[in-house]
Parts: structure tokens; C-alpha cells; sequence
């Protein structure tokens, strides 16, 4: 996101802000204080699904970032980049380091008669290695000095207590998650798996801030059936939130000469400023399923933003006749629209059979497909039955 900021013209700064009429006293946590702006979320109690999601985060973030837009940028943006995709290499380190300090601190306290064995030295004081490892000591102290402050600030001083143990146990979770990302991601270059983001149940949910007021329930408007007069103007809103929900309450089973007023206004809608009315007529062109909006799913399974995109190819799928559809796709000529595909077939790979046996495609979108999916290589390779 703040790639796309600069690239437009545009600044970013990170802002930290308490509203001007927080009256709280100078030591409260700022999670406790009703002002302070900040995203509110558990991240998963559990080792096994915390590593799902930072794999997850890595592979996106890491990898696919990586493969899809390289290294543009200037040398700032490029320094940003080295910052995400370093974790391998950073990883690696931290684990080993860990296990070289264990052994360090077994063989000195072996030293010192607080074991009843003794290892083979490695470092000896003195020696130009243990003065790097004192001065590399140091800094790790430094590090955990700042983490604690500023968790003491925003959690209060018993949370920042646990700061040391959660930083080793997110180091470990780190490493293993990447390395999984990795697997992840050579599989899918082999075409021996579709790369996919293992999800994550999130059990905990977000978590309710201590000053969080209860709503009022909203009222059952769903519940009450529009006219076509009344889609038609609330489908020409100015709210993007309004026309998000008039969306959801078009019905499928409308009759051909009332779809005639809502076929021109999600044409229109199509052509939103708003990347989210986008998204949102994407997926409702793929629950109606009218045929007559089919040219208009395969505009956007080309839109430049990805949301976009992702929700328009995923209805597209959906359709009964998804294999003309993609066909259209891949013989155009649009990257965005033949990259969203080809990856949304990789997710799903009963689809993807079908396209390898079936003859729904033409021989010019065959070959593209054969040279952007290995996965689908895989496929066409197997032996008949």
C-alpha cells in the first residue's frame, strides 16, 4: 500500500496520536486509553496455527511480492523491499545463533562448576571473537531494553515482563515459517503443489477494548424486498457504503424485462472510481449469474487493483460455462487479467482438471496456460485412464 502511495505522487508517515481530549493520567497504557489510535487483534495463542499465519505472511509479503514487481523503486523503496525479504537469510542466522549461545553458555558454565561436564571451548576470552560477541551481546540487551519500554508503554509493565521469552518464541515461530514458506513456494515452481495460503482459524477473535460502548442492533432492512425503481437509485448513490449494500439485495431470479434498468446501472458501476464498488459488482455478477454481464466479469478479472480482480475471477469460476469465460481470458492480451486467472486455477485444482481434459479451450489459450502454470503441465501430463 505505501508502494502505491508513492507511486502516485503521494507521502506517507507513520502516526502515532492521542486524541486532544484523552484526560488520562501519564501512566496508563495507551491500550487502556479510549483515544489511542491502533489496530485492535489477537495474533493465534498456539504454535502450530501462529506459524500457519506468519508463513502465510511471508509467502505473500516475501515471495510472491518479490516475483511480482522485482526491485523497482529508488534506492529508499529498494532498502523497504530488503527489509521484507530478508527473513531467510535473517532467520537462518537467529537460529543458529541461538544454538551457538546455548553451547557458549553450557561450556562457561561447565567452566564454572555450575554443570557437571565441561565442552570443548569455542571461544576463548580475549580473542578478537569473544570481543564481537560481548559487543553483539550488548546490542541484543539494547534490543530487548527497547522492546520492553515501548510494550511497558502501550500493555502496562507485566506484559513487558514477558518480553524476552515472547521474543526468543517469535524468532522460532519466525524461522519455522519461513522455511515452510519457502517449501511453499519451491513446490509450487516444481508444479508439484499449487502455492496456497494455509489459513489460519482465528479462534480468539479481535479482542474487545475495556471502554468498547455496545451498538444498537441495526435494523432488519435486508428482510424488506426493493423495487427495481428503488435498486436503481440507491445503485446511484453517492455513499460507496450504500451502494456496497443495495448490491447484496439484487435478486437473481428477476425476470428479463426488469433486469433491464440494473443490467445498465452495474454496467456503469463497473466504471466506479471506488475499488471496492468494484469488487463488490464482481462478486454479485458472479451470484446472479445473468449471462448478459459476462463481457462486464471479464472487464474486471483485468482491473489494476487486486481486490478487484481476485473477486471478479472467483465468480467467473463459478459460472456454468467458466471455460469459455477463461478462454476469453487468456487469449487477451490484458497481464493482470491472465496473471488473477491463472493463479485463482492453481487454488483450485478440480477446475484445472477439467480445463486439462476437456477440450473448452481453444489451442491458442491452451499454450498459455501450459507456459504460466506448471501445475497445469502436471495435469495434461498424467496418463489417460
Amino acid at each position: 500500500m505505501s508502494k502505491k502511495i508513492l507511486d502516485s505522487g503521494y507521502t506517507s508517515a507513520f502516526v502515532n496520536l492521542l486524541l486532544a481530549d484523552d484526560d488520562s493520567k501519564w501512566w496508563t497504557p495507551l491500550c487502556q486509553r479510549s483515544g489511542f489510535i491502533s489496530n485492535w487483534a489477537y495474533f493465534p495463542f498456539d504454535y502450530k496455527r501462529s506459524v500457519r499465519q506468519k508463513s502465510r505472511w511471508i509467502l505473500g509479503i516475501s515471495i510472491q511480492e518479490w516475483t511480482l514487481t522485482g526491485w523497482q523503486g529508488g534506492w529508499r523503496i529498494r532498502e523497504n523491499l530488503l527489509k521484507d525479504r530478508k527473513v531467510f537469510v535473517a532467520m537462518t542466522a537467529t537460529l543458529l545463533g541461538y544454538l551457538c549461545f546455548i553451547y557458549v553458555a553450557l561450556d562457561f558454565m561447565g567452566r564454572w562448576g555450575w554443570v557437571p561436564f565441561q565442552l570443548h571451548p569455542v571461544v576463548v576470552p580475549g580473542t578478537v571473537l569473544f570481543q564481537m560477541l560481548v559487543v553483539v551481546l550488548g546490542l541484543s540487551f539494547v534490543r530487548l531494553f527497547q522492546r520492553m519500554f515501548f510494550v511497558t508503554a502501550v500493555y502496562g509493565f507485566k506484559p513487558a515482563l514477558l518480553a524476552a521469552p515472547r521474543m526468543m518464541l517469535g524468532n522460532i515461530i519466525n524461522g519455522h515459517a519461513a522455511f515452510l514458506a519457502l517449501k511453499a513456494f519451491s513446490d509450487s515452481q516444481r508444479g508439484r503443489q499449487a502455492m496456497k495460503w494455509a489459513k489460519t482459524d482465528h479462534m480468539e477473535g479481535v479482542g474487545a477494548q475495556p471502554f468498547e460502548m455496545e451498538r444498537p442492533p441495526a435494523p432488519p432492512e435486508h428482510e424488506v424486498e426493493l423495487s427495481v425503481a428503488e435498486l436503481c437509485l440507491k445503485l446511484r448513490a453517492r455513499d460507496s457504503a450504500e451502494v456496497i449494500g443495495t448490491l447484496e439485495r439484487i435478486r437473481a431470479n428477476l425476470g428479463e424485462g426488469e433486469r433491464q434498468p440494473i443490467l445498465h446501472e452495474l454496467e456503469r458501476l463497473v466504471h466506479s472510481k471506488d475499488p471496492l464498488v468494484r469488487a463488490a459488482v464482481g462478486k454479485t455478477i458472479g451470484r446472479i449469474a445473468w449471462t448478459e454481464l459476462m463481457p462486464e466479469l471479464c472487464i474486471l478479472v483485468g482491473d489494476h487493483e487486486w481486490p478487484v480482480r481476485a473477486n471478479a475471477t472467483s465468480a467467473l469460476l463459478d459460472q456454468p460455462n467458466f471455460g469459455e469465460l477463461a478462454d476469453l481470458v487468456l487469449i487477451s492480451r490484458d497481464k493482470f487479467a491472465i496473471e488473477t486467472l491463472v493463479k485463482m486455477l492453481e487454488q483450485d485444482e478440480p477446475r484445472l482438471a477439467l480445463l486439462a481434459e476437456g477440450g473448452s479451450l481453444s489451442n491458442r489459450a491452451r499454450n498459455v496456460l501450459l507456459e504460466r502454470s506448471k501445475v497445469f503441465q502436471r495435469f495434461t501430463q498424467r496418463p489417460a485412464a
